[in-house]
């Protein structure tokens, strides 16, 4: 490459990887997510007081929800909202930063392991603008922060073998540590690529001292939040989400066991009953189907996740024309004369796929490790598509061909995911964290003594502490919390004069005795002028509601003698 035309496909690629990330960051998607508005504010709260909502000073672990955060995210926001106060970009920048470190480090990996700058340069440019990526970089997400430090240690990882310098063993094991300060997956991630570098040093005794730099630093850095990898706090999230929680393969056992009972008495075929329908071949046969869905092109090329708050329903996580190159660059890594640097990209691609296959069908936070490897497979299949055609007399007809698709699959996705999908996407989530309700609820909570939000909104409590700013000191002091529920989740009960409850709007009418407000996305049979109601974009579908109860009484004492409502009398 001449120096003027990598100088350009450089500034190219940095402006497509910024402008895909911070473009409409605010607007696509819709609105922050509970998880999102809890990381933010628990960072709002140690900047403003050195406490997060709970009351504890400067925490390793965050118990927010009772879900149980890990750090790195919540610190690293904190100066972003030092700059930017608290709002919908400023607990983002962290995971923007690291998309775009994400797509700098995957060219500088390509480079260091094949030694190739085309093949660089396109791996690069896959991870800067597929779905997957870009989708996750416009999020608060931990595990889009944690995959910046795994693939950034990796990096000096295998810099450090390559030059024997002992400085990049400890930069590689810092970068590898601040993964278990930020996402759960990474202790799975990185315990099994431990037992494959042991078993290669082991098969290798000169590689011992090259890696004692590395394993030593890394021990060390992992001390201060070692104590929580294995407590009850450390694994509420996985034992919340696992297979091995899912109550379905206990009935799934009974009901194949009871049939295979039934049709055959004779005692060889219980024996063999008992040994293929168990909770453990299930769990088996759960686990393979979830870690092969990871890797096969239904979810990554054609349909992608099901979960609408992290992706685009209808698209696949990589645009469906690279498919053909996924597969031929798989032929192309596996066919390559084995190596140290490769050996470790393809050990990268078998373990990644387990941290999401353990908790159920492929999910695009627990299984994004896979993204930038990916990437490069699928930039291995174009190179090796280039050397197929460039001896053909229509090679550029092919390459304007395939072009022409890519940049259509690329508008498509785009197209949608900006005009689209902020509509679909608050359409179908509008929950309580809306800035506009809670901007309204703000606006007339003086003329109320009580404000009553119903738990279809879950959790409601973090959105009026995100967007109306509400003062960590008062919220460590006096918000009122129930006690754990059958998974260890914690869910505010009062704060202040809002309730977050589970009683009707019949309670309320029939026992409040104060001016009282009642929030709902159910919708009850009452007069015009005694509720306000939201609607969706189109304004033609009502997402909530919220009532007036003093309204409501006072319409039924100027129009009914006798006043009972769903057979209780009112509180008049």
């Amino acid at each position: 490459m001449n120096k003027i035309f990598k100088y350009s496909l450089f500034i190219f690629l940095v402006f497509i990887t910024i402008f895909l990330r911070l473009f409409l960051v605010t607007k696509s998607p819709a609105r922050l997510t509970n998880d999102e508005m809890s990381i933010g504010y628990n960072a709002y709260s140690i900047l403003k007081t050195g406490k997060d909502e709970w009351g504890k000073s400067f925490p390793l672990i965050f118990k927010a929800f009772g879900d149980y955060k890990l750090p790195a995210y919540i610190y690293l926001t904190v100066p972003f909202l030092a700059i930017f106060d608290l709002n919908d970009f400023s607990v983002k920048v962290p995971s923007i930063i690291a998309g775009f470190m994400i797509v700098f480090y995957v060219y500088k990996l390509t480079l260091l392991v094949f030694q190739d700058k085309k093949l660089a340069y396109l791996a690069a440019f896959i991870c800067a603008v597929s779905p997957w990526g870009v989708e996750i970089s416009r999020q608060a997400r931990e595990a889009n922060l944690a995959l910046m430090f795994f693939i950034m240690g990796i990096y000096y990882l295998l810099l450090s073998q390559k030059s024997d310098n002992k400085k990049y063993a400890i930069i590689s094991s810092l970068f590898l540590a601040l993964t278990f300060y930020t996402y759960v997956a990474y202790r799975l991630i990185i315990g099994f690529l431990g037992i494959y570098l042991i078993f290669d040093f082991f098969s290798k005794k000169d590689k011992f001292k090259k890696y004692q730099y590395n394993l030593i630093s890394f021990l060390l850095f992992i001390i201060p939040i070692s104590f929580y990898l294995f407590n009850s706090a450390g694994t509420s999230r996985f034992n919340a989400v696992s297979i091995f929680k899912d109550e379905s393969i206990a009935a799934r056992v009974t009901d194949s066991m009871n049939f295979c009972f039934l049709k055959n008495n004779a005692k060889y075929f219980q024996y063999m009953c008992k040994l293929f329908f168990n909770s453990l071949i299930y769990l088996f046969k759960d686990f393979s189907h979830n870690y092969a869905a990871s890797l096969l092109p239904k979810f990554l090329f054609m349909e992608g996740s099901p979960e609408n708050h992290l992706s685009f329903l209808g698209f696949g996580e990589f645009f469906m024309i690279l498919l053909p190159f996924y597969l031929l660059g798989l032929f192309r890594l596996f066919k390559e004369k084995a190596n140290y640097q490769n050996n470790i990209l393809k050990a990268i691609f078998f373990i990644a796929p387990i941290p999401s296959a353990l908790t159920g069908p492929p999910h695009p936070l627990r299984a994004s490790i896979l993204y930038p490897f990916i990437s490069i497979i699928i930039g291995l299949g174009l190179i090796q598509f280039y050397h197929f055609i460039k001896m053909m007399m229509a090679k550029y007809i092919l390459t304007v061909f395939f072009s022409l698709i890519f940049i259509f699959y690329f508008l498509d996705f785009y197209l949608n995911y900006f005009l689209i999908y902020p509509l679909k996407y608050d359409n179908a989530n509008f929950y309580f964290d809306s800035k506009n309700l809670v901007s309204y609820i703000k606006n007339i909570e003086n003329d109320y003594e009580k404000i009553y939000i119903d738990k279809d909104f879950a959790d409601a409590y973090i959105a009026l502490a995100f967007y109306n700013k509400i003062d960590p000191k008062y919220l460590q002091k006096n918000i009122i919390r129930s006690d754990q529920d059958g998974i260890g989740f914690t869910h505010p009960v009062q704060l202040g004069k809002y309730y977050f409850t589970g009683r009707t709007l019949s309670d309320l009418l029939c026992y409040s005795n104060t001016q009282d407000l009642f929030l709902t996305a159910r919708q009850e049979n009452m007069p015009n002028k005694t509720f306000i109601e939201f609607k969706n974009f189109s304004q033609v579908h009502a997402q909530a509601r919220i009532y007036d109860i003093e309204k409501i009484k006072e319409f039924y004492r100027s129009n009914y003698n006798n006043v009972n409502y769903n057979g209780s009398r009112l509180a008049l």
